[in-house]
């Protein structure tokens, strides 16, 4: 008798049913004698190695294993008890005596000189199992191979039920040796189980100080680290599952599984960072180089070397759009950039390799750098080879965000923040990317909540593009390396092909050159002090301890990089028509004191009726004091001091304006090419990087015939090169698992 509606399986064996009706249609007399045929098998035949992994997954699985593992201690160590219970949980999943046999030799109870030289004990102890214990049947729409259509097994597929084969634990009847009167184990649910897969692993679940959850799981030979909540950790869960039951758990029971480990994270597991690409700790830098080994590269003081990503004290997650770095090259050099690029001036170029290196820098701001420049000069190339330096993504760079919700999200999923061809730049996106460069918080609302914010609170490099400069606001330019790239001529043109190319063979350099300066920068940055600290000034400091690693003199970064703040600092204050009236006013004049309304007055006669007819130039005193303050950090740079006071009876507000003449005089200097003898870092002109002075550079003969935009460089700055006092940084590189060798940079 079947007794399963509409399934087919084979029936079962009821001789007394058979024999009640029987009487009730022939009578008593002619009842026929009960037989006693033998036990019907169950139709799902499976593989020695499948049921072995069946009765691990099973609800009284830890007994198997114990059991398997000739461990009696549940039996007070009666073997011949021990035997019985093994044999009835075998046959709960097989009835084939040769099979239960074969399966129980290879266990540790099986390699016993009992079992081994008695065929009666191991025949008698066998046939008792398979007459007492209840046997595993496929439900539902099964075949003959215990099968569904789909060539699952149907406990695997049945999502209404939530149930699987594990649930369907071997479980001994009333009076055997393997638990007398026990009653059965409740059924298992797949989540339970998955959980069950999970846990068993060598998995650490944990959460981060913004509530987010995260397991670092076992992967080959290697861990990674998932959020909990993504696809990649729910296809690990799945493979787990599948390796175990070939099979795939059902959606609810993917969510309900991932619930509770979440609560495991949140709840018991320890709060730490996760980072992308770069993290600190403990005066150590950590880059994650993102390849399939999942390796990454420690630097510290004066060395940096490759380990394993297991093997770091930080974690890092890897968002779709990350992409492989090259393993570095020790003895590389960041020299080797200028090849693949068009700037020709060799102050830009100082201050984009700078750039590279501030990147890295362990705290302070962050700088932003941007690249100008007519069509056809190559600036989102250029922007883009700049990322792919030390952060690579198959989103090197971005349309302009439509709020900070979308920046939030280009901050989260990358190193580098890169946005391309921004024609026109909004106040809140400057302002955003400011809080960015310096480590405040940008951030929106949560999907689908009217309530819940998410906020990022990271510092971010960033890389812009723009035909123009893409917003002349004072504080976003104090904070950015601005760079006119030349027009490309069409014969110097290169495919991008051809410079990717290059650029794939100069890779493992560029960055094995990186490495050797920022383990350098880490190494000395205790030692560097300016004489005068400029705005961004622990980029400058960083840097500045990088020198010797990059071939540099002392105070050379700093005093270029100065020289284009100066820069920006006239271009912000040009970019509000009161600015060059404010510098005119004080051409001549040492300082001046009154009220905002009077300052007005003074100084609309020296712009004229065109300038005050400009929408910008202000019509009320109140708006005239507000562009003042905004100009202020920007004057000050250029010797103009402005302060705001209250006095009086009155308190009526006044404005002064006073001059710094020494500030004055070196930022207005008539010629960058004057002989004064400055500090390094206390020059307004472009310093030259070999020492020389102008006349003598402009006097230099035209050694090669090459064009530089096929090198990047200018011959002047190639001369200088090879020119540059010989500094030498030893910087110490050690491959994983090997000693550290020695390689020199000069």
């Amino acid at each position: 008798m079947a007794g399963s509606i509409g399934a087919a399986t084979e029936p079962r064996e009821n001789q007394c049913a058979l024999d009640a009706l029987y009487v009730k249609l022939f009578g008593t007399d002619s009842a026929p004698s009960a037989s006693s045929a033998p036990r019907t098998a169950s139709t799902l035949h499976l593989s020695d190695e499948a049921i072995i992994r069946r009765a691990e997954a099973a609800t009284n699985g830890a007994k198997f294993a114990a059991l398997y593992s000739g461990d009696t201690g549940d039996y007070d160590g009666d073997e011949s008890r021990a035997d019985q219970a093994l044999c009835s949980m075998l046959s709960f999943w097989t009835q084939d005596p040769a099979q239960i046999e074969r399966i129980f030799s290879c266990s540790a109870l099986g390699q016993r000189e009992k079992w081994q030289r008695r065929a009666d004990y191991r025949q008698r102890t066998i046939s008792k199992a398979l007459e007492r214990t209840e046997v595993y049947a496929a439900r539902s729409t099964t075949n003959p191979n215990g099968q569904t259509p789909n060539g699952q097994y149907d406990h695997q597929t049945n999502d209404a039920d939530d149930t699987d084969a594990s649930d369907d634990a071997p479980q001994p009847r009333s009076g055997d040796e393997q638990g007398e009167g026990e009653d059965r184990a409740p059924r298992r649910s797949q989540a339970t189980i998955l959980v069950e897969l999970a846990e068993e692993t060598t998995a650490e679940f944990f959460h981060t100080p913004q509530g987010e959850m995260y397991a670092t799981i076992p992967v080959g030979t290697h861990r990674e680290t998932l959020l909990l909540r993504g696809k990649a950790f729910r296809l690990w869960l799945m493979s787990r599952y599948w390796e175990r039951f070939t099979a795939t758990p059902n959606t609810q029971a993917l969510q309900d599984a991932i619930g509770r480990l979440s609560g495991k994270a949140l709840f018991e597991g320890l709060e730490r960072q996760v980072w992308v690409r770069l993290a600190v700790h403990d005066d150590r830098l950590y880059l994650d180089l993102g390849d399939a080994e999942w390796q990454v590269v420690e630097i510290q003081r004066g060395r940096w070397k490759t380990i394993t990503a297991a093997a770091a004290p930080v974690r890092f997650r890897r968002p779709r759009t990350l992409l492989p770095l090259p393993i570095p090259d020790p003895e590389g050099s960041l020299d080797d950039l200028d090849a693949l690029l068009s700037i020709t001036d060799a102050n830009d170029l100082l201050r984009v390799k700078g750039w590279v290196i501030g990147v890295f820098q362990m705290e302070g701001g962050r700088a932003i750098l941007e690249f100008n420049g007519e069509q056809g000069s190559a600036k989102t190339t250029t922007a883009r080879l700049f990322r792919r330096i030390m952060d690579p993504s198959t989103a090197d760079l971005r349309a302009a965000p439509r709020d900070e919700r979308d920046l939030m999200i280009a901050a989260a999923n990358g190193l580098i923040v890169g946005v391309d061809n921004l024609s026109d730049m909004k106040d809140w996106l400057s302002d955003a990317l400011c809080r960015l460069s310096t480590g405040g918080g940008i951030g929106g609302r949560e999907l689908y909540s009217d309530l819940e914010e998410i906020t990022l609170d990271a510092q971010r490099p960033c890389l812009l593009t723009a035909i123009n400069p893409a917003n002349s606001k004072g504080d976003r330019l104090s904070r950015t390396i601005s760079v006119t790239l030349p027009v490309i001529k069409p014969q110097d043109r290169r495919t991008e092909a051809e410079l990717w190319s290059a650029f794939a063979k100069a890779h493992p350099r560029l960055l094995g050159g990186v490495l050797n300066a920022v383990a350098t920068a880490l190494e000395r940055r205790h030692e560097v002090s300016l004489p005068r600290k400029p705005r961004l000034a622990d980029i400058v400091e960083w840097v500045e301890a990088a020198s010797p690693a990059l071939g540099w003199e002392s105070g050379v970064f700093a005093a270029t990089f100065e020289a284009g703040q100066c820069i920006s600092d006239a271009l912000a204050v040009e970019s509000l028509p009161i600015g060059p009236a404010v510098m005119a006013l004080m051409e001549n004049n040492s300082d001046w004191k009154g009220t905002a309304t009077e300052l007005l007055d003074k100084l609309s006669p020296l712009v004229g009726d065109r300038v005050t007819r400009d929408p910008d130039w202000p019509k009320r005193a109140n708006r005239l004091s507000n562009q003042l303050n905004r100009l202020a950090p920007n004057l000050r740079t250029l010797g103009i001091e402005v302060t705001f006071d209250r006095g009086g009876s009155r308190g009526t507000r006044t404005i002064t304006l006073s001059k710094n003449q020494d500030v004055w005089d070196r930022q207005h200097r008539q010629s960058p090419s004057d002989d004064d003898d400055l500090p390094p870092n206390q020059a307004f002109e472009e310093v030259p990087t070999d020492g020389q002075s102008s006349e003598d550079r402009q006097a230099e003969p035209d050694s090669s015939s090459v064009e530089p935009h096929q090198h990047g460089a200018s011959d002047d700055a190639d001369d200088a090169d090879d020119q540059l006092q010989a500094h030498s940084a030893t910087v110490l590189v050690e491959s994983d698992g090997a000693k550290w060798e020695e390689g020199e940079i000069e």
